[in-house]
C-alpha cells in the first residue's frame, strides 16, 4: 500500500515494547510509523504509553497511527501527530497527506 507512495514499509513484529519502536524510528529515520492492537490483554496503562510515545514523536513531525481490533478499546483520539485508524484506508490517507518522497514507515502488530 504504501511502497505505490514511494515508501519503504517495515514491520517490527508483534509485542514490540514502545521503548524500541521509538529506537527504530529513530535509527531507520522514519516517517511514519504505525502500531496494530490486537492482543486480548495487554498493559492498563498502554494508552498512556502510546500518547507518550505519540508526544515523543511530534518534534520531528513524524506521525503516529493507531488501528488494529482492540484500538477501539483504548482511550485514545486522534490529536496533534497521533490518528487513530479503523481501516488500512486511513493509514494511506496520513501518509498521502504527507506528501511523500520517499522515506520509511515501520509497523508493529
Amino acid at each position: 500500500m504504501l511502497e505505490a507512495a514511494g515508501v519503504e514499509a517495515v514491520n517490527l513484529g508483534a509485542d514490540l515494547p514502545l521503548a524500541s519502536l521509538e529506537i527504530a524510528i529513530e535509527q531507520l529515520d522514519a516517517s511514519l510509523a504505525w502500531l496494530s492492537v490486537t492482543g486480548d490483554t495487554f498493559p492498563a496503562d498502554l494508552d498512556d504509553q502510546i500518547q507518550a510515545t505519540a508526544d515523543s514523536l511530534i518534534d520531528r513531525r513524524i506521525p503516529l497511527v493507531v488501528g488494529g481490533r482492540r484500538s477501539s478499546t483504548l482511550g485514545l483520539r486522534s490529536s496533534g501527530n497521533l490518528h487513530m485508524a479503523r481501516q488500512m484506508a486511513e493509514i494511506e490517507a496520513v501518509a498521502h497527506g504527507m506528501h511523500f518522497s520517499g522515506g520509511t514507515a515501520l509497523e508493529t502488530n
